[in-house]
């Protein structure tokens, strides 16, 4: 700023419509950091200035003078206003003043790391926990919410034991009874079959494919049963054939309560009991 000229408002911070509290304010907190027992003869100069900035803006008729334009006296001096860009009152628009652009407190995307700077989310260790965190999760809604459960009684069916897979034909003798063991993944009571079930029925001989030659052993029953093995874990069903099948085929259908089904093929034409 060249001698002689000052702009009052800007030595004490404040803005042209401040109000006379305001401006004590300011030129009190300037004083005590101006003053000559903290700051030396250095801010001997800068003091000056406040203190005319001081006496131009509490008397209101220099401070009116100076707001036209007019010289005053002030700190012994005479004081012109500086030709330095104002800041406008409240409601002014002014195309002098330019506000000073400053950072924002709160930015809408996080700061771009430095050089070398690494986050937490650079970590493959963090990607990899949240990735299997991810995973359980849904492996565990699926089981909450039935996914899983599905599947129908045939779909756990594990096959039968002694018995070839539908269409095999598998040799038995007419007339005798039949054990065939089948597991379904544990015990699933002794309603797993349809009422009615399991019901036989004609089969064309030619539709099915040969088996082994081995002949289904016989045993020693009067009727139909189903029973569960709690050390086998499997179900028996005991199957009394009829002597009046011989020389045809017949197929056997399991069908459970669920209305799913599986079926095993008999080749009765060997020779009767």
């Amino acid at each position: 700023m060249d001698p002689g000229q000052i702009d009052p408002y800007a030595t004490l911070g404040v803005a042209r419509g401040a109000t006379p509290a305001q401006i004590a304010r300011a030129y009190r907190r300037l004083a005590k950091e101006l003053h000559p027992d903290r700051g030396g003869d250095a801010t001997g100069v800068r003091m000056r200035e406040v203190n005319a900035a001081w006496e131009i803006l509490s008397h209101p008729d220099k401070r009116s003078a100076w707001e036209r334009g007019q010289p005053v006296v002030a700190a012994g001096a005479h004081w012109t206003p500086a030709a330095t860009r104002v800041r406008p009152m409240p409601g002014e628009s002014s195309t002098e003043w330019t506000p000073e652009r400053r950072p924002r407190r709160y930015a809408a995307y996080p700061p771009r790391p430095r050089p070398g700077e690494r986050r937490l989310t650079d970590s493959p260790w963090l990607v990899g926990t949240v990735a299997l965190a991810v995973v359980v999760a849904v492996l565990v809604a699926a089981g909450i919410f039935g996914v899983g459960g599905r599947r129908t009684l045939a779909d756990r069916f594990e096959g039968f034991q002694a018995q070839a897979a539908f269409p095999v034909l598998n040799h038995a003798v007419a007339g005798t009874a039949v054990r065939i063991t089948f597991g379904m993944g544990g015990f699933e009571g002794y309603d797993l079959l349809a009422e009615g079930s399991p019901i036989s029925r004609y089969y064309a001989c030619e539709n099915g494919t040969e088996g082994p030659a081995d002949v289904q052993a016989g045993i020693d029953a009067s009727a139909s049963s189903l029973v569960y093995g709690p050390t086998t874990h499997s179900y028996v069903y005991t199957w009394k054939t009829d002597v009046s099948w011989a020389g045809s085929c017949r197929e056997l259908t399991f069908t459970f309560r669920d209305t799913s089904s599986r079926s095993v093929l008999f080749d009765f034409r060997g020779p009767l009991r």
